[in-house]
């Protein structure tokens, strides 16, 4: 991965993956371990499980691909994807 940068606040033992990603920028708040996988920066995949208002970010993302499961009031920003 090429300078990723990733915010954490108030996490529970995080888990994040990154594979060829260039700059990415993700905020997590509120979370308990999260587990994240980003392929190629292209089409990311990401898995939520047991998660309590997840906020996440994504910058200069293309077709990203978000599951949620057991989640409550999520919300997501996306900047830039297509």
């Amino acid at each position: 991965s090429i300078a990723p940068t990733v915010f954490y606040l108030n996490n529970i033992a995080p888990t994040v993956f990154y594979l060829n990603n260039i700059a990415p920028t993700v905020f997590y708040l509120n979370y308990i371990a999260p587990t994240v996988f980003y392929l190629n920066n292209i089409a990311p995949t990401v898995f939520y499980l047991n998660y309590i208002a997840p906020t996440v970010f994504y910058l200069n993302n293309i077709a990203p691909t978000v599951f949620y499961l057991n989640n409550i009031a999520p919300t997501v920003f996306y900047l830039n994807n297509i």
